[in-house]
């Protein structure tokens, strides 16, 4: 028996057999999702649909978490993190919404997160060293968002944000789809 580490935490098992080449097995090997957030919901895995043909858009996946309590009545920093597996991440659309329903805010859009199969931990705030486009998989770091989350600032921290999970492409490939874990928000 011999293991190999792969790409995206994947562990490559080979077994000796009869013949030359043995068998192949591989494990995908991923930390559970441990939110650093104030605010968090862990109620996944809930699937993230494909769209089943081209121009045939998806129900997005939501996922709100009630905020009460929470000393911040007028934000000025946000952090949002998100646990995702996909098998295709640039097809994945990533948004928060505010409490007032209006409010959207671009955390990852299509094409914007690259790489293979693997599980995601994506941490965004508007002051962190490296944009969410720039980065490469398996973004375990903190990203600066699509588009910035101060746009949020001077709102209450309290009511329910929601996060908004869809996959806008179609891709006609068998094990391209996804699911949501886990995510969370804190402010300052």
């Amino acid at each position: 028996c011999a293991l190999n580490s792969g790409p995206n935490g994947i562990i490559n098992v080979r077994t000796d057999s009869l013949s030359a080449l043995g068998t192949y097995y591989a494990l995908d090997i991923a930390p559970a999702a441990q939110l650093t957030t104030v605010h968090g919901d862990t109620s996944g895995p809930i699937p993230i649909d494909d769209p089943t043909a081209a121009n045939n858009p998806v129900t997005p996946t939501l996922v709100p978490i009630m905020v009460s309590g929470d000393p911040v009545t007028s934000i000025s920093n946000v952090t949002v993190e998100v646990f995702v597996r996909h098998g295709l991440p640039g097809q994945l659309t990533l948004e928060l919404i505010a409490p007032d329903g209006v409010t959207i805010v671009s955390l990852a859009a299509p094409n914007t997160l690259n790489g293979s199969m693997g599980l995601f931990n994506l941490k965004f705030n508007d002051y962190a060293p490296q944009r969410i486009e720039t980065g490469t998989a398996p973004y375990y770091a903190t990203y600066r968002p699509r588009k910035p989350l101060h746009v949020l600032n001077g709102m209450n921290a309290n009511g329910i944000w929601t996060l908004r999970i869809k996959d806008d492409q179609y891709a006609n490939i068998q094990g391209q789809t996804g699911e949501y874990y886990a995510w969370g928000i804190s402010f300052q």
